[in-house]
This record gives structure tokens, C-alpha cells and sequence, in this order.
């Protein structure tokens, strides 16, 4: 299953040893993240690592092995659906989130579609619209969890 994995759920795994931490290394996921993600979580690093408990150097090496599950994606591979992703998410950090799940599913069709892996309440509340308008799917860690459970 192909997902890009919002900041949301990044942010819970970083901040604990949970469910969200262990199903990014669930090895039937492809997970991508635009380089956008990286750029929040510097923004907000102190918050994250005291929310945490983790030092400096432990939120480096998170980031350094988050840099390995995902494939990172550069802005200039989806950059050109920023138009359409605008159209269907308010929040513009949600727009990279958006732009690189259709460009993934207007590219890897023959693979499947490419969902959104986000608790984000603007994404979930838009999940109809997506999948309407471009097949991408929006899936929550509980949705998630219960497809990876049942294929087990």
C-alpha cells in the first residue's frame, strides 16, 4: 500500500513509543513524505522534543532513520499539482500533503493508487472528494491498523 504520511502521524510517533511508531516500519507500507515534512519538523523541534523527553542528538537520529522508511519526495515532483490540491484542502500546510498524494496516484496507477496516511481533521473531512476526484484515499492510524490487521 502506497501512502504519504502527513506530519500528524510523524509528529505521534516521535513523541511516543506507540501503535503509529511501529506501522512505520510495517514493511507492506511505501511510504513517501514531501520534503515539506522535514521543514515542520525543524520548525517545531523543541516542542517536539520536550513533548517527547528526547535530547537534541535522539531527534536527530529519529529524523535520520524517518529519512530512511520514507521516500522523500522533492518539491518540483508535485509542485504541479499545487492548483489542484488547493481546491480541495483549506489549510495550505496540507497543499504538499495533497499535491504529492495525486501526483503519486496520477503516476503509479498501474501500481494502485496512493493514499493519505493523516488524523488531521481537514484531510478525513475532505476524504470523499479526494477519492471523487482523484482516487486517493484518506486513511487515519485507526483505519490503517484495522486494513493491516485483517491482511495479517
Amino acid at each position: 500500500m502506497k501512502l504519504v504520511v502527513d506530519t500528524n502521524v510523524v509528529f505521534s510517533a516521535l513523541v511516543k513509543n506507540s501503535r503509529t511508531r511501529e506501522m512505520l516500519f510495517y514493511p507492506a507500507l511505501k511510504l513517501y513524505a514531501p520534503e515539506y515534512l522535514f521543514e515542520e519538523l525543524e520548525e517545531h523541534r523543541k516542542e517536539i522534543e520536550e513533548k517527547a523527553g528526547i535530547t537534541d542528538d535522539e531527534f536527530d537520529v529519529f529524523v535520520f532513520v524517518l529519512k530512511r522508511v520514507l521516500e522523500v519526495v522533492p518539491k518540483r515532483a508535485y509542485e504541479g499539482y499545487f492548483l489542484e490540491a488547493r481546491k480541495v484542502v483549506s489549510d495550505s500546510g496540507d497543499v504538499p500533503f495533497a499535491a504529492l498524494a495525486i501526483a503519486l496516484s496520477a503516476t503509479v496507477s498501474r501500481d494502485g493508487d496512493c493514499g493519505i496516511w493523516s488524523n488531521d481533521k481537514h484531510f478525513v473531512e475532505k476524504e470523499g472528494v479526494f477519492f471523487q476526484k482523484f482516487g486517493v484515499k484518506v486513511l487515519t492510524t485507526e483505519t490503517l491498523y484495522e486494513i493491516m490487521r485483517r491482511s495479517d
